[in-house]
């Protein structure tokens, strides 16, 4: 699952508003044990844990927009359609 923001921002701004994102989400969210850590000064790696699965994914700072990739187990997405 992919999600793209756009943006035109710098690249150190983009960061900055990435990490605060996922700070809020973390602040929000805490259950879901969010933790996030940057593996370069373009990609950062993320995972969650919901339901005993954990998700991972990743935060991709381009010129033009900052892309959230997630990982969806095919179980988890075959849970999500019978709700």
């Amino acid at each position: 699952m992919k999600h793209s923001f756009p943006h035109d921002l710098d690249t150190a701004t983009a960061r900055s508003v990435t990490d605060k994102a996922f700070a809020s989400y973390a602040e929000r969210f805490p259950e879901y044990k969010p933790q996030m850590r940057w593996v370069s000064d373009h990609r950062a790696e993320a995972q969650f844990t919901a339901k005993g699965i954990t998700l991972r994914g990743s935060f991709e700072i381009t010129p033009r927009t900052i892309d959230m990739t997630l990982d969806v187990p095919r179980s988890a997405s075959l849970e999500e359609a019978h709700v």
